[in-house]
Parts: C-alpha cells; sequence; structure tokens
C-alpha cells in the first residue's frame, strides 16, 4: 500500500497538470464570457475595435417591456433606467439598464409633439458586473440640432488632434423592438473605462459640473415639488449677476465643499474628503497664485491643448462660454485637467436656416472669433482656468503652440476636409433611410457643406491671428471678413 501512494505522489505534478488543461478546455467552449481571444483588462482599448470601429456604420437592438417603454414615452424627462436586453452587432447583453439623457435637448424633445427622437444611455454594469469588452456605459447621441450630423464627431477628433484625452465615436443604426428609431453617433462615455483607456493616474477623481439653475431635471423635480401656485426662486440664466455658478466656472468660494454643489453633486465615481480638498484647494490656486503656484495642481500642458482645441471650435456652450457646463475636470496630484463633452453647438452654432441666395450661411463671427480672448463675455475673471493661461507669458506661448501644431496636423495636411468628405460618404444612405430624422436629406448635404468650409474659413483666420495679420485678441477681430470657400 506504502508503494501505491509513493507512486502517486511522484507522479503528482502530472495529475494537476491534468486537471489545469481540461478547465482551460471547459472554459474556451462553455463560457465566452471568461475567455476571449484578446482580454479587455490586459487591454484598455479592446472595445475601441468592437462597436467604435469608424469602419462601418453599426447596428444596436434594445428589447424593452412594452408597458416600460410606454412609460419611457410619457415620461422621459425621469430619466427612468429600465432592465433590458442590448444587443450590439449581433452580441446580446442581457439585465442592461437603459434611460434617456440629455439636458435642454431632452427637454426640447419631450416638449416636441412630432418627434420622440431622444438620446440614451446603455449602462452594462448598472444590473450586474458586466461590461461591453470592458466599457461601462454608451452614450447614444440623437444628433439634435445637427444638419451635418457630424459636428460632435468632428470636434472630438479636432480634439484628439490637439492631444486631448477625448471620447471615441461611432455611427450605429437603433432599433428598439425591431422599429428602427434612426441613425444615432455613439459616444463613449467619460467613466472609469474612459480613464482607463487614456492611462489617467488610478484614483483619478472626476466630474462633470452643472449648476442647479441649468439643470433641467433637478429644476423639474423642485417645482413638482412645491406647493400649489408656489414658484421655484432660482435664477435661470446664466448672463444674469444673479445666477449661482457653484463652482462650475472654478471660481474659488470657500473651503467648504457644501458651497460647490455643481462640482461635488456631480461627481462621477467615488471621491473622498481628501478628494474634494484637493480639487478645492486646487480651485483656490487658480484664483490666488500667491498662495500656492498652479501649475502644481493643474497639468498647463493638457491645459493648453485643451484651450486650444476648444477655441478652435468656438464653442460657446462650455466652459468658456456664459453657461459654463458641457464639460469634465479629471482631477489627480499634480495633473488637474479640463476634459471636452457635448459640441452639437459648436463651430459657432452652425445653422443652415439662414439661407444665401446659394443656400449656405457663413458666420463670419464664429469664423474670426479671437483666440486670445475666446470668453463669451469677454471678462477674463469669470474663468480662471483660462486666465491661468493666459495671464503668464510661458503658458500663453505654449497655448500658441498647440494651436499652431493643431492647424499642422489635422487642417493645413488636408485630415480634417478628408475625414468630413468619407464620414458624409459613409453615412449619407443611412440618412437617407433615417425615419425620424430633424432635416431634410437636402439640408444635411447643405450641413456637410458648410461644416466642411467653416473648419477651412476657421483654420485659415486661426493661422492669420498666429501671424499677426488679424488682431487675435477682441477688438476688431471679428470683424474681420474672409471670403467663403465653396468646397
Amino acid at each position: 500500500m506504502k508503494q501505491f501512494f509513493c507512486a502517486i505522489w511522484n507522479h503528482i505534478e502530472y495529475f494537476f497538470i491534468l486537471v489545469l488543461f481540461a478547465g482551460v478546455f471547459y472554459l474556451s467552449f462553455n463560457s465566452g464570457s471568461f475567455v476571449r481571444s484578446e482580454s479587455p483588462i490586459d487591454n484598455p482599448n479592446y472595445y475601441a475595435n468592437k462597436i467604435f470601429d469608424r469602419s462601418y456604420v453599426h447596428r444596436i437592438d434594445i428589447s424593452i417591456a412594452e408597458k416600460d417603454y410606454e412609460d419611457l414615452l410619457a415620461n422621459p424627462t425621469r430619466k427612468t433606467r429600465y432592465n433590458t436586453i442590448v444587443t450590439v452587432d449581433g452580441e446580446k447583453f442581457e439585465n442592461t439598464s437603459f434611460s434617456t439623457r440629455g439636458n435642454a435637448s431632452l427637454f426640447a424633445i419631450a416638449d416636441d409633439k412630432n418627434s420622440d427622437r431622444y438620446s440614451y444611455k446603455i449602462n452594462f454594469q448598472k444590473y450586474n458586473d458586466n461590461q461591453y469588452h470592458g466599457l461601462d456605459k454608451l452614450l447614444l447621441n440623437n444628433l439634435f440640432a445637427d444638419a451635418s450630423y457630424m459636428k460632435d464627431h468632428i470636434a472630438f477628433e479636432i480634439m484628439r488632434a490637439s492631444g486631448v484625452a477625448s471620447p471615441l465615436t461611432s455611427y450605429t443604426e437603433v432599433y428598439i423592438n425591431g422599429k428602427l428609431q434612426g441613425l444615432y453617433l455613439a459616444v463613449e462615455d467619460i467613466d472609469e473605462s474612459f480613464l482607463k483607456r487614456n492611462n489617467f493616474p488610478q484614483g483619478t477623481s472626476l466630474y462633470k459640473p452643472e449648476a442647479l439653475g441649468i439643470d433641467h431635471s433637478k429644476l423639474e423635480q423642485l417645482r413638482e415639488s412645491l406647493p400649489e401656485g408656489e414658484k421655484l426662486n432660482v435664477e435661470t440664466n446664466p448672463a444674469s449677476p444673479n445666477f449661482r455658478f457653484e463652482g462650475s466656472d472654478l471660481v474659488y468660494i470657500d473651503d467648504n465643499p457644501i458651497s460647490y454643489p455643481a462640482i461635488f453633486d456631480n461627481a462621477i465615481n467615488k471621491t473622498s474628503a481628501i478628494d474634494r480638498e484637493y480639487l478645492i484647494q486646487s480651485i483656490e490656486s487658480l484664483s490666488d497664485i500667491s498662495l500656492s503656484d498652479p501649475a502644481d495642481f493643474w497639468d498647463v500642458d493638457a491645459l493648453s491643448k485643451y484651450f486650444a482645441a476648444n477655441t478652435f471650435l468656438s464653442n460657446f456652450d462650455t466652459y468658456t462660454g456664459t453657461p459654463a457646463h458641457n464639460y469634465y475636470i479629471a482631477a489627480a496630484k499634480g495633473k488637474n485637467t479640463l476634459l471636452p463633452w457635448d459640441y452639437n453647438l459648436g463651430f459657432y452654432d452652425v445653422w443652415i436656416d439662414a439661407k444665401t441666395e446659394s443656400g449656405i450661411e457663413y458666420n463670419k463671427e464664429g469664423i474670426n472669433w479671437p483666440i486670445d480672448n475666446p470668453l463669451a463675455d469677454n471678462n477674463i475673471k469669470t474663468r480662471p482656468a483660462w486666465k491661468l493661461i493666459h495671464n503668464n507669458s510661458n503658458y500663453l506661448e505654449k497655448y500658441h503652440t498647440s494651436i499652431q501644431n493643431l492647424l499642422d496636423n489635422y487642417f493645413i495636411n488636408g485630415e480634417c476636409t478628408k475625414e468630413i468628405n468619407e464620414v458624409s460618404e459613409l453615412i449619407r444612405p443611412y440618412v437617407n433611410a433615417d425615419p425620424t430624422r430633424f432635416f431634410t436629406a437636402d439640408e444635411f448635404e447643405d450641413g456637410v457643406k458648410v461644416l466642411r468650409a467653416h473648419t477651412l474659413l476657421r483654420a485659415d483666420s486661426v493661422q492669420k491671428q498666429l501671424w499677426g495679420l488679424i488682431p487675435s485678441a477682441r477688438k476688431g477681430t471679428i470683424d474681420i471678413t474672409n471670403e467663403p470657400i465653396d468646397q
């Protein structure tokens, strides 16, 4: 008997090897969620090669209980999360959260009797620990107020060309319970998976500042809670001197986190008291550089690239605009920066409603908006993060260099025009077949033409401002005119 057990012990390693291979064999054929050809844990770019493959238009199917869908259509502004089955390019994900999303655009569609084309959020992790190949959340943008279908997409490409960490995008047809809803822009949510893909330091805190006065959902909830006949006493006009930004403008108030609800009530990931204290110190450094060097808190290189691209885009629905929203703060020790978001009103809110004889309207003010004073209200004290760049000659030089690099890397070499042309060719048949589109097929063609011309004209103006051929400060710049480039 003793010899028998000795023989077993001498070959025990072969037994464990056999068990290991048997386990791998079983997982490979029985559990695709455990064994993949490429692990999203090892490669955070894995999902970038799936839903964000831009070489074709994707398909997303939402299977939602009829009673839930009826409730969604009846109460879209509540942003209720529904348990659904989501199929992405034929790959099914059960127990997935599905809800409406948006702010002003959401309420605009809710008030429109002729449309129920909402933007949506898909959360793969809400009801379980699942992910879409490493992606936490996927947003479906309804392309509201965008005849070209690509202002957000091109804006994020411009940001990326400037060296700014930006959400990935692609185009997808969206079906709900088998019915085509239209062509949407799929957008990577700025969340933990975004931070990982872009190699942010571990422990980076994320915030999406939004003052109460322009948060439509919170305002609606407050109105519903008031006694009958009582009006809500909140200033909703950001241009009013009584408007409370609550920290969204990054102006220092005091050391109490309660004074910054626009920031800390809108934290994206879990934050601690230490995180909040650090960000308040960072904000204070912007407002009083005598206390500490802002560069100890803020990544000046990253900020210069953000402002370079944002200024090119002439967007006033963001930090540099009147509302001071539609941007993210990524806060990490000595590496704080701003991240881009929501550019459907970018490119100086290019519209095609005001027709010329040719059917195209070029906005000369937006084309020539000054690069050295990009703020909507022309008051540098109201946006201290920009003031940091503007008032330091070395940082301003970094900013100008970032603008020149952007021009060289994306406009002078023709990459932007090429991208607009290729995307318009890709999506044209889907736009024409879109049953819920906001614009006609002819307006889409005009929108593409305006966007292409606007970017060329803007690049020409920005280059001339850098060379000193036209003013780069507010005085006189927006009076300079360019001849429209008809491309």
